[in-house]
């Protein structure tokens, strides 16, 4: 389970286990509405807490292969008397509405719940559409179900296909928050969305969050807030040049944001093959991510490159074997997704530096609002440097937004430029934060080969 997931629901909603609460997860059949609360039931037991599940719809054993497949073992509390699953009858006709809620309320007050969900609301409120009196019984008898439960109680309604929101009547004036489910079809993936509707008591400063579903659980992708963002600062060896001369000296700084641009149908190898010696010290632990590229062919073109340049098989073994790489095709992934699992990736290998090439791939391939883009590329970075990870991100021109774009959110930037129509020659311009320098293409060429000799030194 995602302890992220848990942390970001209760900085949502407050402390559901200690406040008590009365939550509506509303949403499209399958957009995510019992395992956000069941993450929530989850939550209070791994407080010690109680929780009860009750369902007029849910079978026991499916609930439970499905959260499992979400990394949520429900029988472990089962076991520890913790969990309880109890499934009622929907009430067929207004008159059967009175018998169901004793069952229920017999059930709350024998187990004691901390955290109480009813899965789902929409069964019970369709068997009494039609009578004023039934459902004044049920307000009162929701509204009066919170003393009982000393807890929160998690109500799941179901919202048709098609549409954004069902009216719930009552349930919304007396709900402490409301969120909403949502999913779409964008480029035949899933994209998930959870809309806040209203949380009582609590300043909302934004009102959509995206979030993904997979094996490890929920991920939600909030907006950075920079006062929280906590960048060590790091002390790390790369390559100067001083005069004729390279060495290799110590830097105390952020993380850096590095971006590295070559212009379309240029090929890349000889900027890669530079930038990894300057910013990869013998301490370094190298992440490679490649958007077009499988390990083996990446290897070998820049163990090619290499040797080119005056590195023998020693030296290209050792860069490679602090090398770790992961291959991604990110028209497979809705971008959210995309960086899930590229968190995931740097998380598990735990590099001190992560390489993405050809960066461009992803933007063609999601093809999004530019805004939106920005905004998942902003807190990206930021998560990955919050990490005390540098970055270097290298790429073709695309076009003037994606460039800009990348180097606004960049601390160091490197545009290679051809000096003219058939790029015969080329050059060289990096941008830093102290100032501004060029070299031509040969001079790049010289100092890879001086960037490689010292290495072997």
């Amino acid at each position: 389970m995602s302890s992220e997931a848990i942390k970001f629901i209760v900085d949502v909603l407050g402390d559901f286990v200690a406040e008590p609460r009365l939550v509506v997860v509303a949403g499209h059949p399958g957009s995510g509405k019992t395992t956000l609360a069941s993450y929530m039931c989850y939550y209070a037991m791994q407080r010690g807490e109680k929780c009860l599940y009750i369902s007029f719809q849910e079978d026991r054993d499916r609930l439970y292969k499905q959260l499992y497949s979400v990394g949520l073992d429900f029988k472990r509390f089962e076991d520890l008397k913790q969990f309880t699953f109890i499934k009622l009858p929907v009430p067929a006709r207004e008159d059967l509405v009175q018998s169901v809620l004793e069952d229920l309320s017999r059930n709350v007050n024998e187990y004691r719940p901390r955290v109480l969900v009813l899965d789902s609301a929409t069964a019970m409120l369709s068997s009494v559409k039609g009578s004023a009196r039934v459902r004044g019984y049920l307000q009162n008898f929701f509204w009066e179900l919170q003393k009982v439960v000393e807890g929160s109680i998690i109500l799941i309604a179901e919202v048709p296909l098609g549409k954004e929101y069902t009216n719930l009547g009552w349930i919304e004036f007396v709900a402490d928050a409301i969120l909403i489910l949502k999913h779409r079809i964008r480029k035949g993936l899933v994209e998930r969305i959870m809309e806040i509707r209203k949380v009582r008591g609590k300043r909302l400063t934004y009102s959509e969050v995206y979030f993904t579903i997979d094996e490890k659980g929920m991920h939600f992708y909030k907006p950075i807030v920079l006062q929280e963002i906590r960048a060590p600062i790091r002390r790390r060896v790369i390559a100067v040049q001083h005069g004729d001369k390279v060495e290799f000296r110590e830097i105390v700084s952020p993380p850096l944001a590095v971006y590295i641009e070559y212009p379309a149908g240029l090929t890349p190898w000889l900027p890669i093959a530079y930038s990894l010696l300057i910013y990869m010290s013998r301490d370094e632990r190298v992440l490679i991510i490649s958007y077009n590229m499988d390990e083996a062919s990446f290897k070998s073109f820049l163990s090619q490159v290499l040797e080119l340049y005056g590195a023998d098989k020693e030296l290209v073994n050792a860069i490679l074997s602090r090398v770790s790489f992961e291959a991604i095709n990110p028209s497979s992934y809705t971008l959210y997704e995309l960086v899930n699992h590229m968190l995931n990736t740097i998380d598990t290998v735990k590099p001190t530096i992560v390489y993405m090439h050809d960066v461009a791939t992803a933007w063609t391939s999601v093809a999004v609002d530019p805004k939106e883009y920005a905004t998942i590329l902003y807190n990206f970075i930021f998560e990955v440097r919050s990490r005390g990870i540098d970055m270097v991100r290298i790429s073709s021109y695309v076009d003037p937004v994606f460039s800009s774009l990348n180097k606004l959110v960049s601390s160091h930037v490197t545009v290679i430029s051809c000096v003219d129509p058939i790029c015969s020659d080329k050059v060289i311009q990096v941008t830093t934060p102290i100032g501004v320098y060029r070299m031509s293409w040969r001079e790049l060429e010289e100092v890879t080969k001086k960037l490689i000799q010292a290495a072997k030194e």
